[in-house]
């Protein structure tokens, strides 16, 4: 459930091989960088990000919901999912709208001939996997990384609380 649009680009910049087209001048550029935008977001599963937003706020809702109350009705948990989702799709379902806003981002980070070039890696055999696999590496690093700083907690709040001891910015 994560967008994983800019792992998955670093990935296709590094495993790339394809040489892009020279970009189009004046209209035809935006559109012709429009379409690279959408090409890539269908890829990677950006486009699909209302939904994978709705279920993460949804799991989070529950999970808060549950925290309590020891038993929360099925109903209620369909109710939750049901407006959470219905929300999403009114924030994320236009595709058009939604170029529009990601369109100056990719712009200000790759030029259409690296968006050609990233999405001539995602149709590739390697390209699909990433795309399938990522999510899964992505989450078991996220656990990997909690997990390692997880001990280290104590020891970094304590020296937070001593560091602002010292400068006097809270009593001691």
């Amino acid at each position: 459930m994560h967008n994983l649009a800019g792992v998955l680009v670093l990935v296709g910049l590094v495993a790339a091989a394809a040489v892009p087209p020279a970009p189009a001048q004046g209209e035809d550029a935006d559109a012709a960088f429009r379409e690279s935008v959408r090409e890539l977001l269908q890829a990677t599963g950006g486009a699909d990000l209302g939904q994978q937003m709705a279920d993460a706020m949804s799991g989070q809702m529950l999970d808060a919901m549950r925290g309590t109350s020891t038993r929360v009705p099925p109903r209620a948990i369909e109710i939750t999912r049901e407006v959470i989702s219905r929300e999403y799709e009114a924030i994320f379902g236009d595709e058009e709208r939604l170029l529009d806003l990601y369109g100056p981002i990719y712009r200000k980070h790759f030029t259409k001939a690296e968006l050609d070039t990233i999405n001539a890696f995602y149709r590739t055999p390697v390209g699909q996997k990433a795309v399938r696999t990522m999510p899964g590496v992505l989450d078991e690093s996220l656990a990997l990384g909690q997990r390692l700083s997880q001990g280290r907690l104590p020891r970094i709040l304590e020296q937070i609380q001593q560091r602002l001891e010292e400068e006097g910015l809270v009593p001691r």
